[in-house]
């Protein structure tokens, strides 16, 4: 049985204010960070807090500025586009619209966005989502989300017109970071997303354990749980082939606030 009260709705990441109305993940990618605290089991998402009472939380919370702090929802126990999870979603994009805010909310997910669920995301007056898809042709050994799931949600959300970020992560010398790989990934998103962003992965001992339990080899290197890996011949190849591919969607490293770009 898991606590739920252990866990915490609004959370501060790096990047922008994380609302949190569920827990619970069945994808258990090998790489989940989820690993480390203590809940990877739950594969079924409970709810946490009442939407309404989510909002409320937000609207008094001593982190957050109307119009100005970049929101997320369910980016570190779960996936907002779950089939579950869905109506969560846009209840609570709803009530911010409602309540008249112009905050961005950013959403992570490797989920299925089908052409209803982009033409709902685009109804909303106030607030801006932004979508993440998390796509980086990682084979189904290291996560069970099909490739071509989140392809179609990069269509659907293109023939819509919502502002989208191709999140290319994690690249894993050995699994995702071949040229036909990153070819693929960077033909996709030139042709449906508003730009990339790429990432590696950040090593713990708990997803390290977990490639083992799964007889997953990882690269043989010092990895430091501190920060995210990605090798420079990895990084070389990718924009090698950005360029010779003649991408024009800007291309970035690490994450949405804390931005280098490489190549514009």
């Amino acid at each position: 049985m898991v606590n739920a009260t252990k866990f915490e709705n609004i959370t501060q990441l790096k990047s922008w204010l994380n609302l949190e109305p569920t827990s619970g993940c069945p994808y258990s990618c090998a790489y989940c960070f989820r690993n480390s605290d203590g809940d990877f089991a739950l594969k079924e998402p409970i709810p946490l807090v009442s939407i309404e009472g989510l909002i409320s939380d937000l609207l008094k919370h001593p982190l957050f500025v109307p119009d100005k702090t970049h929101l997320s929802i369910s980016g570190t126990k779960g996936d907002a586009f779950l089939p579950q999870n869905k109506e969560s979603t846009f209840q609570i994009l709803k009530l911010l619209d409602d309540t008249g805010l112009k905050n961005l909310v950013t959403i992570v997910t490797k989920g299925l966005i089908t052409k209803s669920d982009a033409t709902r995301l685009k109804l909303f007056k106030k607030i801006t989502p932004i979508v993440f898809v998390t796509y980086s042709e990682m084979p189904k050994t290291v996560e069970s989300v099909p490739n071509e799931q989140r392809i179609n949600s990069l269509e659907n959300l293109h023939s819509e017109g919502i502002k989208t970020i191709l999140y290319w992560r994690p690249i894993i010398d050995g699994y995702n970071n071949n040229e036909s790989a990153i070819k693929k990934v960077l033909s996709i998103g030139e042709e449906f997303v508003d730009a990339f962003v790429i990432s590696g992965l950040r090593m713990t001992k708990e997803i390290k354990n977990n490639f083992e339990l799964l007889g997953l080899k990882l690269p043989d290197i010092n990895w430091d749980p501190n920060h995210k890996y990605i090798s420079e011949e990895t990084k070389s190849i990718i924009i090698s082939q950005y360029r010779a591919l003649k991408c024009q969607k800007p291309l970035f490293y690490k994450s949405f606030k804390w931005i280098i770009k490489i190549h514009s």
